[in-house]
């Protein structure tokens, strides 16, 4: 895809976080229930099923890059694997 609101064309980079090493999400779940101002006043209990509950939701709505014409990069598990897919030029291989 292309950008018209210049002279110069600018190419669109999709990047993906995807995270399925539970572990790993138990962790992020803790920080973020330590940090957020989201889970004030809430226990830990309480704040950690209600990011559950927000996460199932997401995950309902949540489409997957999946075209292979589309330039994007995929993240794992916080960067433990990374899927490249037609991206090329200088600022996106900077990215990667």
């Amino acid at each position: 895809q292309q950008c018209s609101s210049t002279d110069t064309p600018t190419g669109v980079v999709f990047v993906e976080s995807i995270c399925d090493d539970q572990e790993l999400l138990e962790a992020n779940f803790q920080f973020k229930i330590a940090n957020s101002p989201d889970f004030k006043g809430m226990n830990q209990e309480e704040a950690l099923q209600d990011l559950r509950d927000r996460c199932r939701k997401y995950e309902e709505q949540y489409e997957e890059l999946d075209d292979d014409t589309q330039s994007y990069i995929k993240l794992y598990n916080l960067s433990s694997k990374i899927l490249v897919n037609h991206v090329y030029g200088r600022m996106a291989k900077t990215i990667v």
